[in-house]
């Protein structure tokens, strides 16, 4: 268990460590993953693995391998933005799995090295704390095998952002310590990726928890004796944190920029970052907490209170720690923060977000305590050798008695290694006590779930998409129009996000952030659906340009359909029926008339009364602006408005981000399409920028007059390229800064070597 103190990152250890990880963290997964027996819960820890995190990563992997940026999703919710999203993960390097390999065997792939790297990098963590190694990896081991983790091993986004965390925090030491650009520049990308992981609520709250222990750190120093560096400034340190937060902040703009203006079309800006629910069985109260540290197996979905009872019994020594006592006391803030998690409430996404960084100090406690517990002492009676001994036999004993069996056999073990170690006191007498205890503890972790969730990767015929005839029969009704689907909430092959994996527009779609109008619109759809007896409005769907209905056997058309839905039955196959809608509006469609609506609660309104066609009238929401534009072109709708017939209207290019649209107008009048009105949407009208319209309550359109159009609209998220633009610049800061660092680095040591080489 010794180390150099004079080299914490001896290339022998690390190289040992990653090796551990690469060879363990693969069969934690497994353990987790693959199906334990007994009935398989279709909802918990991997519904949203096929629900929504299979088809959103899915479609930005295909644009990514045409050679494309994904910025618009047009396969749900008539059209919403896809990259201002922020939960996409496409940034990171752990992406290139899914680039070339299937989504099964990608998702396997990417969790090993993810669980593999979070290891590495809480080692590399806990040598810059003073641990020594086997203290290292028995933190590391607790982290990355815990209950908070576990429930993160079937998201992706999820893992590829709390990956990052104990690098972050290795930089943050490191730069506080004695600043410089390696680990200004490193710091910075860590935070940066941290941010670009995909998962936001858990990327919000593991960089404040990062920049608060950066800041505590750079308030009250780093000891000097721990590295024989120089004590720098409180100034200065605190200009390095500064410097760091703001440097990744511009790594981050690409995806940051974009993201801040989606936030504000929102009804909440917040909402956001709503959404997370961690994919665990969450302790209610101290029962619930004390049930899951200590009874095995009781949940069908991972426990965030497990770190083993192991580790538990080194968190006493912890606090006799050499370590300074400012960084004792900010992990020590896990004990009651865990408590405070399972008194008071789990539903907010930040609440169960907060189980990462505290089981995350948790882990290194435990790794303290270790390393305390197990120290080589030559005067076998000094108190630095019994008290922490003393306070982990004096927890064993208070636990012994009152713990289920199975946590007392899981206990047992660590006696025999506490007495050997005390009886010998040697440096190899503490390694072998160390790696005994490691061992139990991955026992323990890797033996505490039973997984009842089916995972894509142990599935002889992966549930992940609509069966080949479905699809294809839904394409053969949709057409150029929409699909609308119908299932229940708990159908993992088939829900209203499949539109993605099928390559159909769809109608409707799950787990994605709403506009305003977009927010407004689908309460009016669900309150229509709730007054028909959940059948939806045909006017809505009209308005969609819904042509195709697919539904499980919660809906039947027979029985619920009210009169003017006429659905036609298209086919059957596996329980999901297709039907033909009636032919309606197209997605681009042109009105001779327009009425100007107040806001997006008339206009959906008017759009429901049962006197309006939408074939020869439209309601117009638009800014002041552009009224007069509208206005010069097209009079608002009168009793003498002529009706024309409808142009023949041609889609040539309908790509997510732009769509060309070439039509004759037989008099002025509106082209709208059917896509989610957005402010990162433009037109032009033969090559001339053209005002775009909210129309219908959510869609848009262009006012148009007599004569021969080409209409291209095309979609960039707002301040994208300002961000694109400060984050390249900012890379290659930062690569010039990593070459000065590199170049200064040689220059020194040729200096150092060249009096040495004259003398001979």
């Amino acid at each position: 268990m010794t180390a150099s103190d004079n080299n914490p990152y001896g290339t022998l250890l690390l190289f040992a460590a990653a090796a551990l990880f690469i060879l363990l963290c693969p069969l934690f997964w497994i353990s987790v993953q693959a199906p334990g027996g007994g009935a398989v819960s279709p909802e918990g820890e991997n519904a949203a693995l096929y629900r929504q995190i299979f088809p959103s990563m899915l479609y930005g992997i295909e644009s990514l391998r045409t050679g494309k940026l994904p910025l618009w999703n047009n396969r749900i919710l008539c059209g919403t933005p896809y990259f201002a999203d922020g939960r996409h993960g496409l940034l990171q390097p752990l992406t290139l799995p899914f680039l070339f390999l299937d989504f099964p065997r990608a998702l396997a792939l990417h969790a090993f090295i993810a669980l593999s790297a979070s290891g590495f990098f809480f080692v590399l963590f806990a040598r810059s704390l003073g641990l020594r190694f086997i203290p290292a990896l028995t933190g590391a081991l607790i982290a990355v095998c815990g209950g908070t983790f576990a429930s993160a091993a079937s998201n992706p986004l999820t893992l590829q952002t709390v990956m990052w965390f104990p690098l972050l925090l290795w930089m943050l030491r490191e730069h506080m310590r004695k600043p410089r650009r390696d680990t200004l520049v490193l710091g910075a990308l860590s935070l940066a990726l941290l941010l670009l992981g995909g998962a936001l609520m858990p990327a919000f709250v593991l960089a404040l928890t990062a920049l608060f222990y950066g800041a505590l750190c750079a308030y009250m120093g780093i000891d000097a004796e721990e590295s024989g560096s120089t004590k720098n400034s409180r100034l200065q340190r605190i200009l390095a944190l500064v410097a760091m937060t703001t440097l990744a902040l511009l790594l981050f703009s690409i995806q940051g920029l974009p993201m801040l203006h989606r936030s504000l079309q929102l009804e909440t800006p917040a909402r956001l970052l709503s959404g997370f629910r961690l994919a665990a069985a969450l302790p209610s109260g101290i029962k619930g907490l004390w049930t899951q540290l200590f009874d095995l197996q009781t949940q069908l979905l991972p426990a965030p209170g497990r770190i083993g009872v192991l580790a538990l019994l080194l968190l006493p020594p912890a606090f006799f720690h050499r370590l300074q006592r400012k960084e004792r006391f900010f992990f020590g803030l896990a004990l009651p923060a865990l408590i405070i998690l399972a008194l008071f409430t789990r539903d907010a996404g930040w609440v169960q977000a907060l189980y990462f960084p505290v089981s995350f100090c948790l882990a290194v406690l435990a790794a303290l305590g270790m390393d305390r517990l197990f120290t080589v002492r030559r005067n076998p009676m000094t108190p630095r050798l019994w008290v922490p001994a003393a306070a982990s036999c004096l927890l064993f004993i208070i636990l012994f008695p009152i713990v289920p069996d199975s946590a007392r056999g899981r206990m047992i073990p660590f006696l025999p290694a506490l007495v050997f170690f005390l009886a010998i006191r040697r440096n190899w007498a503490a390694t072998a006590a160390g790696i005994g205890i490691l061992i139990f503890l991955y026992v323990d972790l890797a033996s505490s779930f039973v997984n009842r969730q089916d995972h894509p990767f142990f599935q002889a015929v992966p549930e992940l998409r609509l069966h080949a005839r479905t699809e294809k029969a839904l394409r053969e009704s949709a057409l150029d129009g929409r699909a609308l689907l119908l299932a229940a909430p708990d159908n993992r092959s088939f829900h209203p996000n499949s539109s993605i994996a099928a390559h159909l527009y769809g109608a409707l779609g799950e787990s994605a952030v709403l506009s305003r109008s977009q927010q407004k619109w689908l309460e009016q759809w669900n309150k229509t659906m709730a007054e028909n007896n959940g059948v939806p409005s045909t006017a809505m769907m009209q308005l969609m340009s819904v042509r195709a209905v697919a539904a499980d056997s919660s809906f039947s058309a027979s029985e619920n359909a009210p009169s003017g839905l006429n659905l036609q039955q298209h086919s059957r196959d596996g329980g999901i029926t297709v039907f033909n809608s009636p032919p309606g509006l197209s997605r681009a469609y042109w009105t001779p008339r327009w009425r100007l609506a107040t806001d997006d609660r008339a206009a959906l309104e008017g759009v429901c009364a049962p006197d309006f066609d939408p074939s020869r009238e439209c309601l117009v929401t638009t800014a002041k602006k552009t009224i007069h534009h509208l206005a010069r072109i097209v009079a608002e709708s009168t009793e003498e408005s002529r009706d024309y017939e409808q142009p023949r209207i041609v889609l040539s290019e309908k790509r997510p981000e732009a769509v060309s649209i070439q039509l004759d107008t037989p008099g002025p009048g509106i082209l709208t399409f059917s896509e989610c009105f957005d402010e990162g949407w433009h037109a032009t009208d033969n090559g001339v920028p053209a005002p775009l319209l909210r129309v219908n309550g959510l869609f848009m359109g262009i006012a148009l007059d007599k004569g021969n159009h080409s209409i291209i609209f095309s979609y960039r998220p707002p301040l994208m390229l300002a961000g694109s633009f400060i984050s390249a610049l900012t890379a290659l800061f930062c690569v010039i800064l990593l070459l000065a660092t590199y170049v200064t680095s040689a220059g020194k040591s040729r200096s150092n070597t060249c009096p040495a080489n004259t003398s001979h």
